[in-house]
């Protein structure tokens, strides 16, 4: 069965490794259907550039898909 995507969104995750209960989440919507993980990857790690002692932790890529019958 044939699968459109229609749109996308990116979710970053940063942790800091001496901060167990820290955590900052940035959710990008309506990311570029073309874009490719060597554009994404980038944009998560400046994010985690901006906070001290911080570091990417997950990345995660979602996807509404339209199934065609």
């Amino acid at each position: 069965m044939p699968r459109t995507i229609k749109a996308q969104a990116i979710v970053y995750t940063m942790i800091d490794p001496e901060k167990e209960d820290y955590k900052q989440v940035r959710r990008m919507n309506n990311v570029a259907l073309e874009a490719d993980d060597g554009q994404l990857l980038p944009i998560g790690s400046a994010f985690a550039s901006l906070y001290p002692g911080t570091q990417l932790h997950s990345t995660v890529l979602q996807q509404q898909t339209e199934l065609n019958a």
